[in-house]
């Protein structure tokens, strides 16, 4: 967590972080200091001047999950409640719902959804699917999350812009506010090539050309891949959609551990390797880190389901060599 700038004269050249744990302070440099921080681009700000004059205006949008189960939906479709679009959009083993578009003035740190937003959704689902009879009961879990607006007079949340913008704060630190999820490569490239212009580097941004990743894997190779493993094509091929080329890592683990071939749960896809692979690799600090941020199986099972939690236990006993008591 960044508590301070560090400063040479007027420009800054590196800053105060403490560890997570809280016992260690790191002072970390870098030619240039960039705030990419969402929500709390302002708080970043404040850090170095506290009279800055806030840049967002933040707004909440949520959705509601529903199984495909009771929503049997098959495709995206967008429909309009009390002049606002909504939509209803199939999602893994799953269907979302939403989102919502309110101002949000509380903390950025933990923002949760409400009852009123709950309703609002769920009256127009009922609305506009009503075959479906969906219900309070339906609703498998919510997503929240906070959109980092770029502030223009009073305009209400679902009138402002989406543009991104970029702030000169101080030599050597700017700041990116505002865009979207959608935009994320055209806000990286616009700041990198202000790093380069501010160091005299001679380098483009690159990422218009650079793919995420290639695609080396051909529907044959899969069917090769998935006969020689014994394994579902289809649970290959999603794994492949979810992982793109570091499938090849997931292979290795089932080939030099053929029981982590096994599902994890009735439903999903995914391989007790898929799961091994993503907290070795992807930066999980724990189980539950996996299974509701990279895997994302969490929002997809209800909280009241105890199949899929005896299967947990019994996973983290076997493969992560937990005791019950943890």
């Amino acid at each position: 967590k960044i508590e301070n700038f560090i400063r040479d004269n007027q420009r800054v050249i590196g800053v105060k972080v403490r560890s997570k744990s809280g016992t260690q302070v790191l002072s970390v440099k870098g030619k240039m200091i960039i705030s990419a921080a969402g929500p709390f681009t302002d708080h970043i700000i404040k850090l170095y001047d506290h009279q800055s004059a806030d840049q967002l205006a933040l707004s909440k949008g949520i959705h509601l999950i529903f199984s495909k189960q009771r929503f049997p939906l098959s495709r995206l479709c967008i429909f309009f409640l009390k002049q606002k679009h909504l939509m209803a959009i199939p999602w893994k083993e799953a269907v979302l719902v939403g989102p919502t578009d309110t101002e949000y003035h509380q903390s950025a740190d933990n923002p949760k959804s409400d009852q009123d937003d709950i309703a609002y959704l769920l009256s127009g689902v009922q609305e506009c699917f009503p075959a479906a009879r969906l219900t309070r009961n339906d609703i498998l879990g919510t997503f929240v999350g906070l959109r980092p607006l770029v502030k223009s007079g009073s305009t209400a949340s679902y009138h402002l812009s989406r543009e991104d913008k970029m702030l000169s704060i101080a030599p050597g630190f700017i700041a990116i506010a505002g865009g979207k999820l959608t935009t994320y490569r055209n806000m990286a490239e616009k700041i990198v090539d202000t790093i380069c212009e501010e160091l005299s580097y001679n380098k483009e941004c690159v990422t218009d050309t650079t793919p995420i990743f290639e695609e080396k894997l051909t529907s044959e190779n899969l069917c090769d891949i998935a006969k020689s493993l014994k394994i579902s094509e289809i649970v290959l091929a999603k794994t492949y959609f979810d992982h793109g080329q570091n499938i090849q890592h997931i292979i290795t683990l089932m080939k030099e551990y053929p029981e982590l071939k096994e599902p994890f749960f009735e439903g999903f896809h995914h391989t007790c390797a898929e799961i091994v692979y993503s907290y070795n690799n992807e930066v999980a600090h724990h189980f539950g880190d996996v299974f509701s941020r990279r895997i994302r199986i969490l929002p997809q099972i209800s909280q009241t389901d105890t199949l899929f939690h005896k299967r947990l236990i019994h996973f983290l006993e076997r493969y992560a060599k937990w005791t019950s008591t943890e």
